[in-house]
């Protein structure tokens, strides 16, 4: 569960078979992509909340392989880990099982990443950032 206690997020990148997980948003009549994760609570890492939120978000287990990059977006900083899938079955979970309703909803998706260019993904750098990583 996420703390108030920080305004930090911590964030996975898993690209399997040319695909990315993704969070799929419908939002107040808005859609767009998010990448798993969520806040990081006091006095953990933002690497140990990129594997707890995970777990929680998307019933998958992960394991850390390197920080990305950290982007200060919507006066929050978010940090964002390049992980492996190492257990789990994908389901979504957590607060954001919770949210879900017609107007909120909350899908992961495997978004091959030569599509990833034509949607909206927020934070809106991360496209580049990608195509970069995988080039």
């Amino acid at each position: 569960m996420t703390s108030a206690s920080t305004n930090h997020r911590a964030r996975i990148v898993l690209i399997e078979n040319n695909a990315l997980l993704l969070m799929h948003r419908l939002k107040s009549g808005r859609e767009f992509y998010s990448f798993p994760g969520g806040g990081i609570e006091e006095g953990e890492t933002p690497e140990n909340a990129a594997v707890r939120e995970t777990k929680e978000e998307t019933g998958l287990t992960v394991t850390v392989i390197k920080k990305l990059w950290e982007i200060e977006s919507v006066g929050r900083r978010e940090y964002f880990f390049l992980v492996k899938k190492t257990g789990g079955i994908i389901m979504l979970g957590g607060p954001e099982k919770e949210r879900q309703s017609e107007n909120n909803v909350y899908a992961l998706e495997w978004i091959p990443l030569e599509k990833l260019g034509s949607l909206t993904v927020f934070p809106e750098e991360t496209k580049q950032k990608i195509t970069e990583l995988v080039l």
